[in-house]
């Protein structure tokens, strides 16, 4: 058993064990079923990782534009949205685009928000084991529809979905009384003298 984060080797033989499979001792083999889970792992992590959560969401990143004027994207990203454009900017690929002027030609630097799709290495443990867990459905569903491993699956998907979202809501730091809306509720009821 292993302590700290889960490597990819570790999620692979998760997934595979699902049909009873023996743990593969590399990711470079040509056990086909174990490159069947390494790409279900990959997807469903860029799925999950597109809604944006804690650690891959990047906020107030400043991008200078290019010698022709443009903002292009890091490798990495998802998906962009500028800050105080009124919409006018839109990614398109890895360039932001802008749609008032109907070309790439931005003539600024932009302040972009960005949610980045990161590498396995980089993702948290608590997205791992819920990656793992959705994983593990998949691969079920697909290749083997065992309805004891589904409900076994279904439970750890439920466990672990709490975990990574109590996660990211901690980081967030969400509080109902640090908003807009509460601030002006109570700043009416101090005018109003309540």
């Amino acid at each position: 058993m292993s302590i700290g984060l889960m490597t990819e080797i570790e999620a692979v033989n998760a997934i595979i064990s699902v049909a009873g499979d023996a743990p593969v001792t590399s990711l470079s083999g040509d056990y086909e079923q174990a490159e069947i889970a390494r790409r279900i792992l990959s997807k469903i992590s860029r799925d999950e990782q597109t809604k944006g959560l804690w650690f891959n969401e990047v906020n107030d990143l400043l991008i200078s534009q290019n010698i022709n004027g443009e903002i292009n994207l890091p490798a990495s990203t998802i998906s962009a949205e500028a800050q105080g454009d009124n919409g006018e900017l839109v990614q398109r690929g890895l360039r932001m685009f802008n749609r008032a002027s109907n070309t790439y030609t931005i003539n600024a630097d932009v302040y972009i928000n960005l949610i980045e799709l990161l590498e396995w290495e980089l993702l948290p443990q608590s997205f791992r084991a819920y990656v793992v867990a959705k994983s593990k459905e998949e691969y079920n569903n697909e290749y083997f529809g065992s309805q004891e491993v589904a409900r076994t699956v279904e439970r750890a998907i439920a466990e672990t979905y709490i975990v990574m979202r109590t996660e990211d809501l901690k980081s967030k730091d969400i509080n109902i009384l640090n908003n807009v809306r509460s601030r002006n509720i109570a700043f009416s009821n101090r005018r109003l003298g309540r």
